[in-house]
């Protein structure tokens, strides 16, 4: 049995390249997050009338706060530290928040710092500054190890399964398909009405690849492969106007409908067991 507590480590850009690693020393970290409870007052009534009646709410955005403290063996290693730190998480945006669970798996779910650092020292500190930082936390916590489904596209209207056993929806599947297609392409999910509409660039072969993030909620495109993409969110269409995100898998089984014209591709259904 491991007596580990969860600890906040690194907070990363969604390609890995870049990376804050956080400090251990007086660490601290505080993890809250809401849930979306309207309500109505009445006149004259005691209390205030649920509007969500017996439905379920629905998640908030989490803030996760996170203090601890620099040291270095001089002071301008100190304040070097704290530049680094400022510019980093700044430059990343929306990237991947990092921790480590308390049997040592390690968890990352979608996060934007939400300012620059709070440093706070004192007389006497010249070789320590406590730092503080707060991230706005916009998915839940995944595991690392990603689930794929791999579906071939050879039908005008292809139709497949996507079984999700983890007993949670999952809210931020990632949609891959390249390879060769024409025309308007459709990815419906029969099981809940969610669908992608993409008018985009056509696919002449498997150098082509359209990118659909539901997570980062990024429509991107790539002509070599995967190794360069561009944003092509423009060409994307939700299927319906009542659809929030771009797709959701339900628990169990999801099946879906596939529409284009000429296809001769690959499909990868991607997605993290959330926590």
């Amino acid at each position: 049995m491991s007596y580990q507590p969860w600890i906040l480590t690194s907070f990363a850009s969604r390609d890995g390249l870049t990376s804050v690693i956080f400090g251990l020393a007086e660490y601290e970290w505080e993890s809250s997050q809401g849930l979306y409870v309207p309500e109505a007052q009445l006149v004259g009534a005691d209390y205030t009338f649920d509007q969500l009646g017996l439905a379920a709410p629905k998640k908030q955005a989490g803030r996760e706060t996170l203090r601890f403290v620099v040291y270095e063996d001089t002071p301008a290693a100190v304040d070097t530290k704290i530049d680094e730190l400022v510019a980093e998480c700044v430059s990343i945006g929306l990237g991947k928040l990092w921790m480590t669970a308390a049997d040592g798996s390690l968890r990352w779910a979608y996060a934007r710092a939400l300012s620059l650092p709070s440093l706070r020292w004192s007389a006497g500190d010249n070789f320590r500054k406590a730092v503080s930082l707060e991230f706005r936390r916009q998915s839940d916590w995944y595991d690392q190890a990603q689930t794929t489904v791999t579906t071939t596209v050879n039908e005008v209207t292809e139709g497949f399964t996507v079984s999700n056993t983890t007993g949670q929806r999952i809210l931020g599947p990632v949609l891959t398909l390249y390879g060769v297609w024409s025309g308007t392409v459709t990815i419906l999910n029969s099981t809940n009405g969610y669908g992608i509409v993409y008018t985009g660039a056509v696919g002449t072969s498997n150098n082509d690849r359209v990118r659909f993030d539901a997570g980062a909620n990024r429509v991107d495109r790539s002509a070599d492969g995967g190794v360069t993409w561009v944003s092509d969110y423009a060409n994307f269409a939700r299927y319906s106007t009542a659809q929030v995100q771009q797709m959701i898998l339900e628990t169990g089984d999801n099946d879906f409908i596939v529409t284009s014209t000429g296809p001769n591709a690959t499909l990868l259904t991607q997605y993290y067991p959330p926590h």
